[in-house]
């Protein structure tokens, strides 16, 4: 995970703050500001890097290799055996479809990139001090700042998940489905643009 993380702060396109209270990390949150060019700069820079240390974890972990391979082995292993772009990826185009947030579900709906909200994490002993609030803003105003017509998230249904955090926040949630490890997921659409109509 931390090569992950390292990976999202030396992206151009990519969004990482930590929380700290008294010089302690209460918290972190992860995005990108445009989620195809993101993906795109990760596999061109950071792609053998990422590989190896994913193989090497799921070679000591037979049952985390058994599930990923039974749900994310071929989405994957098409990702990455795609040739990647070489030198800085250039932002999305609308209209394309892609699966999970980051993509356009119909075309015509604004201009821009599609931002991503990949995590926000708060300490169980910092919350409801508006730390969440505060790191999920970072992702938004750097979003805003790249010309992104919106950003997206998936959050678990239920107690697992955050669903009310961003409905009070202002989120929309577009729609629900069941995920690659059956758990029933809810996504989420802050629009940042007055011409982008849901």
């Amino acid at each position: 995970m931390h090569r992950w993380h390292r990976a999202h702060v030396a992206s151009s396109f990519g969004v990482g703050a930590v929380a700290l209270e008294d010089g302690v990390p209460v918290g972190f949150v992860l995005g990108s500001t445009d989620r195809r060019a993101h993906v795109a700069w990760l596999l061109a820079h950071r792609r053998r890097e990422l590989v190896l240390a994913g193989a090497l974890a799921l070679a000591t972990r037979p049952a985390v290799l058994a599930e990923f391979l039974r749900t994310r082995a071929g989405r994957y292993a098409r990702r990455l055996l795609r040739r990647a772009p070489r030198g800085t990826a250039a932002p999305a185009t609308a209209g394309q479809a892609v699966d999970g947030p980051g993509g356009d579900r119909g075309a015509g709906r604004g201009d821009g990139p599609v931002a991503v909200l990949e995590a926000v994490v708060v300490v169980p002993g910092a919350r409801t001090r508006g730390i969440g609030t505060r790191l999920t803003a970072v992702v938004v105003d750097a979003a805003r700042e790249a010309g992104a017509d919106r950003v997206e998230l998936v959050t678990k249904a239920g107690q697992g998940g955050a669903a009310g955090f961003y409905e009070r926040g202002g989120w929309q949630r577009v729609g629900s489905h069941v995920d690659r490890d059956g758990d029933e997921v809810h996504t989420f659409r802050l629009p940042l643009t007055a011409h982008w109509t849901a």
